[in-house]
């Protein structure tokens, strides 16, 4: 077991007692804001009674799907990233286990000797759908029982009538609809990644961009030019990125994130950067010159510009 104070990222001895959301979390998209909301309030109700007590989030590392079905599905949030928006919402502190721990333990087993022993739980906020136990036998009806009470289930949450899911948010993503799925997320769909030395092909042309190589295992959004930003030391910047193999430059088939940050000219090589997505401008295409490359990317810059100051006078 592992317990990471949110505010220091070291690891820490777990509370004495402590009020716990529940769950998987990848993407904590809003349906995921609502319980880790009532986990935070939940504590501030107890705090008069548990002054010590601090709130959470229990999760497991690896999904158990993927190791149940020895597949990986792209996730919306990396380990890193997901403790960092915890740590934004309010949160205290992560519980986080192997799958491997305690996928076999009983509802009850799991609840008495890893949530209330270990972890001094007295309190757990659950989404309707949630699953625990061996064989998922265990739902929040008989979270509640096991925890004599002390449970909260949030309900469904609905965006135009449909249901908030990570496997929801994914599929948007795959399909280029970043505006969609950032309404589900709650936020700016992000990648981040070490900047790579390319083929210096933008600077040749005026018009230098980073690159970064995505391969640690994030949903990938549809080829293609985006609207985004672009964290750099502490501020974002507007800037337009290229989901895609490159086509009219090497094709090598390595998909990789290239991106023009407007009004920026410095060196990020080595600098792991966050580049957000905010919303699809077209399909990659393949150019049969340079001159016509570079003709439309100006003018994928030049609607980036425009979004932005549509965005300052909204």
């Amino acid at each position: 077991m592992t317990v990471i104070d949110l505010h220091t990222f070291e690891s820490i001895s777990a509370p004495q007692a402590s009020v716990l959301c529940l769950g998987n979390f990848d993407g904590v998209h809003i349906g995921h804001q609502a319980l880790i909301s009532e986990t935070v309030k939940k504590r501030n109700t107890l705090a008069k009674q548990y002054p010590d007590a601090k709130c959470g989030v229990w999760f497991f590392k690896r999904a158990p799907h993927d190791i149940i079905t020895s597949k990986t599905t792209p996730l919306l949030t990396d380990f890193p990233q997901k403790l960092e928006i915890f740590s934004s919402l309010g949160l205290d502190l992560a519980f986080v286990f192997g799958y491997e721990e305690v996928g076999n333990f009983s509802p009850e087993k799991f609840v008495d000797e890893v949530l209330k022993r270990d972890c001094g739980c007295i309190f757990t906020v659950c989404g309707y759908n949630f699953k625990f136990g061996k064989g998922a036998t265990g739902d929040a009806r008989v979270l509640s029982e096991l925890m004599d009470g002390n449970s909260t289930t949030v309900g469904q949450i609905l965006v135009d009538d449909k249901n908030v899911c990570s496997s929801e948010i994914r599929n948007l993503i795959a399909e280029g609809k970043i505006e969609d799925a950032n309404l589900l997320l709650g936020r700016h769909y992000s990648i981040h990644g070490t900047v790579l030395h390319g083929k210096k092909l933008g600077r040749t042309l005026g018009i230098p961009t980073i690159n970064q190589n995505l391969s640690n295992g994030i949903a990938l959004p549809k080829n293609g030019i985006y609207v985004s930003r672009t964290l750099i030391d502490g501020k974002w910047m507007p800037s337009v990125s290229n989901i895609g193999v490159r086509p009219s430059v090497e094709d090598s088939g390595v998909i990789n994130c290239e991106t023009y940050v407007l009004d920026f000219n410095g060196n990020l090589y080595g600098k792991d950067i966050k580049v957000e997505f905010l919303k699809r401008l077209r399909n990659e295409i393949k150019f049969t010159g340079i001159d016509r490359l570079k003709e439309q990317i100006n003018k994928d810059i030049e609607e980036t510009k425009r979004f932005f100051i549509s965005e300052q006078e909204a």
